[in-house]
């Protein structure tokens, strides 16, 4: 264990990791790819869902072996350089940030296809793993900000140590990560220290389980500074969170009487509410933010607060626009009589708030007032740009067109926020977030972002009955949300397209988790078996079924798609679901019945390209060469130009024959041969080092296998070919 962290027993060094892979029994090799892929789960939500990492914080700080713990790898750090991390949470980070990674590790090291832990990884995370969309979601960036729990634990063992240094390191960014790295660490190892079923029941609880008021209060506990509050404010609004930056700008007020954070907290909540289309409350706190900046023994009756540019566009928002006319035209005339950088500031921000209440006459005539002045960006021309393609031949403007204009990037604006606070698993405030993007824009995606966070936040209450264009997902969800039962919302799949389908039963089978899936899904067969739909139909969807189960490594694909043949006798269809069986049986590295299947598509539809690929793919896998050229030759025949055919092609036409070797050097190519194409266009290194191994007399290769921090260097397949022909070259008699 290193001296801090202990993230080494979390991910061990590629090479323990490798060994584990080869000496484990199958079953075994299974369990710890399920036990990684739990890691990488937890360090994606412990990093990236403020609530999580704030709930795992304070049962650290509250448990006292944890916490001691934490204190020790604290003071031991001090002594290391800021910019150190450890390497197991660097591996860690690596197989986060790239989900194939650990496939790829694991099919280099087993010998079974990439594709094969590909759907291992599918399966285990929608029949293991709640919140399957918002881990495919794009991670959030962290902001430069420090966590406020983080901020917290830092400050207070500062204070308990002699550790000066820590005090110096603080004051660091470099230094500020050192310590969040400890963290996450000590939470990855007590996190390994739980069962699996304790794991698992971690990871599919949301948090805040209670509401954000059970997480604050324990913050409060530690009695935070009124500033260390504010700054924990700071973050949950960089993190789009609606709830907690509310909560902490609360608690600011509350424990306060000094009207510089009243001020402070007060304008920070006006504009969270400003942003989300609550006016009315945006015009209170903006209305309490003036009165604490007057309160405040530094204000000074000149200063220009921007509380009333937020209250004037307030009361344009609010039906008040005599109100807000009359103030803006003041606060407008007071600007242009500034100088220098405030004046810039305040008439972009006027600018900016006529523009979001519709008064463009107003809007063009302070950008025109700002053209030519130092602080004139690139935002502000492109504007004026906008403004003038707006402008009719009498110089009014179209007042429609900006307006639409405006309302789709403040749709985009909060919809992008939504899809952030998602992404951190904050479906409270993404909802919030996508309530407030269809209102301003009602489209089908936002519409299907707003159905999925209303799912994982539970909230039946959300009003999802929906528009005739709204997505097979949407209407899938709108039917659990209500309660309906899988074969209920199954139906809604009858009419719909193949693309549409898939991603629908992805959602269906996310409704199973927890429940007997393989006698849920033999149920949903039948059902659809004894529908009065055409016979084509029913093909259809049972094959996408089939197909999404494969995908996801489930054995049920199987029965399911020999259901979707007996369904159809129309050929093109019938070698549509036999490449599927076939694909199922290749990505479970079974090359033989994988032909077999390939072989009935053809015969059934000779000129299907799909299957004379699959054919070719299975047989090379299998050996049989020559009969891998035929097939993809064919496949080319009746799909000509596609590159993917085109390459598979080139491989097999530039391989050197092993004809003339010893039968036993023969047999050893021929093993590392079928591995060879299990992989795409990339295979690893460590493929290389078997064949420049097999003419060194210390059995070892020369290509380097592993990245810097531990994930499979990938070459290309046509270098790796390469090499390969060069060792046979050389081992020539």
């Amino acid at each position: 264990m290193h001296q801090y962290g202990g993230i080494s027993e979390v991910f061990p060094d590629y090479s323990v990791i490798r060994e584990e892979i080869r000496s484990k029994k199958h079953v075994d090799v299974e369990t710890l790819f399920g036990e990684m892929i739990l890691q990488i789960i937890f360090l994606r939500r412990v990093e990236t869902d403020p609530a999580f990492r704030w709930n795992v914080c304070i049962k650290i700080s509250s448990d006292e072996k944890s916490s001691d713990a934490l204190r020790k790898t604290f003071t031991n750090a001090a002594s290391v350089s800021s910019d150190f991390v450890e390497e197991g949470l660097l591996r860690l980070r690596m197989m986060e940030k790239n989900p194939d990674a650990i496939c790829c590790l694991f099919a280099e090291e087993s010998d079974l296809p990439v594709h094969y832990w590909q759907t291992k990884r599918a399966g285990f995370l929608y029949q293991t793993i709640a919140y399957q969309t918002a881990l495919q979601t794009q991670t959030p960036e962290k902001p430069g900000l420090l966590h406020p729990m983080d901020r917290v634990i830092i400050s207070s063992f500062m204070e308990e140590t002699e550790g000066y240094m820590i005090t110096a390191d603080i004051k660091e960014s470099s230094g500020i990560k050192k310590y969040t790295d400890i963290i996450t660490a000590v939470a990855c190892r007590s996190f390994l220290a739980l069962s699996y079923d304790e794991r698992v029941s971690i990871l599919n609880r949301r948090y805040p389980e209670d509401g954000w008021e059970t997480l604050i209060r324990g913050f409060m506990i530690f009695e935070p500074s009124q500033h260390m509050v504010l700054d924990g404010a700071r973050y949950c609004a960089a993190t789009h969170q609606i709830i907690a930056a509310r909560s902490l700008y609360s608690q600011a007020c509350c424990h306060t009487d000094d009207p510089h954070i009243k001020h402070l907290s007060y304008r920070e909540m006006g504009l969270i509410s400003r942003n989300i289309g609550e006016y009315e409350r945006a015009f209170s706190e903006f209305q309490s933010a003036l009165e604490a900046a007057r309160e405040s023994p530094e204000d000074d009756s000149t200063v220009f607060h921007d509380e009333l540019i937020y209250l004037c566009e307030t009361a344009e928002k609010l039906g008040l626009s005599e109100e807000g006319n009359t103030i803006f035209d003041r606060l407008i005339s007071i600007a242009r009589n500034l100088k220098g950088e405030e004046r810039s500031r305040l008439l972009i921000q006027i600018a900016s708030s006529c523009r979001r209440s519709g008064w463009f006459d107003r809007e063009y005539a302070l950008i025109e007032d700002l053209i030519g002045e130092d602080e004139c960006s690139d935002h502000i021309l492109s504007r004026l740009d906008t403004l003038n393609r707006a402008m009719r031949r009498d110089g009014s403007f179209d007042t429609a067109l900006l307006l639409d204009l405006e309302a789709g990037a403040g749709a985009e604006y909060t919809a992008l926020r939504g899809i952030l606070a998602f992404g951190a698993f904050q479906f409270d405030d993404a909802c919030i977030w996508f309530n407030t993007s269809v209102t301003i824009k009602n489209t089908p995606e936002v519409r299907l972002w707003r159905a999925r966070a209303a799912w994982y936040a539970n909230k039946p209450s959300v009003d999802l009955y929906s528009a005739k264009d709204d997505l097979l997902e949407t209407r899938i969800i709108s039917a659990l949300l209500r309660k309906q039962t899988i074969r209920e919302a199954a139906k809604l799949i009858y009419e719909r397209d193949d693309e549409e389908s898939y991603d629908a039963i992805l959602v269906i089978l996310e409704a199973m988790q927890g429940k007997n899936t393989p006698s849920t899904i033999s149920s949903l067969a039948e059902s659809i078996q004894k529908e009065s739909l055409p016979q084509e139909n029913k093909r259809r969807i049972l094959r996408t079924i089939g197909k999404v189960l494969s995908e996801c490594g489930i054995p049920d694909a199987i029965p399911i798609l020999r259901k979707a043949l007996k369904m159809t006798t129309v050929k093109e269809s019938r070698a549509e679901v036999l490449s599927e069986i076939g694909y199922w049986h290749e990505t479970q590295g079974q090359a033989a019945k994988a032909v077999e299947a390939y072989m009935r598509a053809i015969i059934i539809h000779q000129q299907f390209p799909g299957g004379w690929f699959g054919l070719a793919r299975a047989y090379a896998q299998n050996g049989e060469y020559d009969a891998a050229e035929e097939a993809i030759n064919s496949a080319i025949r009746y799909m000509p130009g596609k590159e993917e055919y085109l390459s598979f092609r080139e491989l097999l036409l530039n391989m050197n024959s092993t004809h003339g070797l010893d039968p036993a050097m023969q047999q050893r190519i021929d093993e590392v041969d079928h591995c060879f194409f299990t992989w795409g266009g990339e295979v690893p290194s460590s493929y290389a080092n078997r064949y420049q191994a097999l003419m060194n007399s210390d059995g070892t290769g020369t290509v380097q296998e592993s990245s810097e921090h531990g994930l499979p260097l990938m070459m290309a397949s046509e270098e790796v070919l390469r090499i390969r022909n060069s060792v046979i070259q050389a081992l020539q008699p």
